[in-house]
């Protein structure tokens, strides 16, 4: 949350000045290593550290979500189109525990990092 914090504002800064396309692909392209870091995490530390850089690159997805919506849809479509950018997020954190439980079941996982090991 910390990354996130800071990131937010600077991320929209950043947005701003690059342009939606440019900067929500910098912040995806951030997003994106960061979260395949993780699968060299060894512990706790390096962990909190990967997670730390996902938060800074995910926060862009927000302020320039907001843009995209404001930008690419026409007034009477912005809260529909908000509505659904937003419950995507939702979905994701319904989604993703099951699934993610399944894959460590099925195909097995780094037990180290498991606080139930």
């Amino acid at each position: 949350m910390l990354a996130y914090t800071i990131m937010n504002s600077a991320s929209g800064v950043l947005i701003d000045r690059l342009g939606t396309k440019l900067g929500y692909a910098l912040c995806i392209l951030w997003w994106s290593v960061a979260t395949l870091l993780h699968a060299l995490a060894t512990g706790v530390w390096s962990l909190g550290a990967f997670r730390f850089l996902l938060g800074i690159g995910e926060a862009g997805n927000w302020p320039a979500g907001v843009k995209v919506v404001a930008e690419w849809f026409p007034e009477n479509e912005r809260a529909l189109a908000s509505g659904l950018f937003n419950s995507g997020s939702a979905a994701g954190a319904i989604l993703a525990p099951p699934l993610i439980v399944w894959i460590i079941l099925r195909y097995g996982g780094n037990h180290r990092l498991c606080l139930w090991a």
